[in-house]
């Protein structure tokens, strides 16, 4: 019997309900810090998973899939990070919040792509 792969769903959809919430608190902004807050935990958890995978776990033919989420997960974190700085000295610029969500949302349907195929190779989609 093969073994589901470390990325699991619950994760990516907590990615892409953080995502949403970014943009919904566009309208208020008393709720802009603790929805980027809620990103940046996000990010870390799903670049904390991946990392697991990159150590032995994913086959080699996916590697370079999952660096490239690996990149793109690192960028929006870094991004978080600085929106979250920025916050702290005053209000911040509406495209760089949704820009953050934009790229979450990449990051997570690249995210999908790759269990999809973990999941394809194990035959568990068969």
């Amino acid at each position: 019997m093969s073994q589901l792969p470390m990325v699991i769903r619950p994760v990516r959809d907590s990615m892409l309900k953080a995502a949403e919430n970014l943009l919904q608190a566009l309208e208020h902004p008393g709720d802009l810090l603790p929805a980027v807050r809620e990103s940046t935990l996000a990010l870390e958890n799903h670049l904390d998973t991946l990392a697991s995978e990159l150590h032995g776990e994913i086959e080699p033919r996916l590697l370079e899939q999952a660096r490239e989420l690996e990149s793109r997960l690192r960028a929006a974190l870094v991004d978080a990070w600085a929106i979250a700085r920025d916050m702290n000295a005053g209000p911040v610029d509406v495209h760089r919040i949704s820009g953050l969500s934009d790229a979450m949302r990449r990051a997570g349907s690249l995210e999908f792509d790759l269990v999809n195929e973990q999941l394809r190779d194990d035959g568990a989609l068969d």
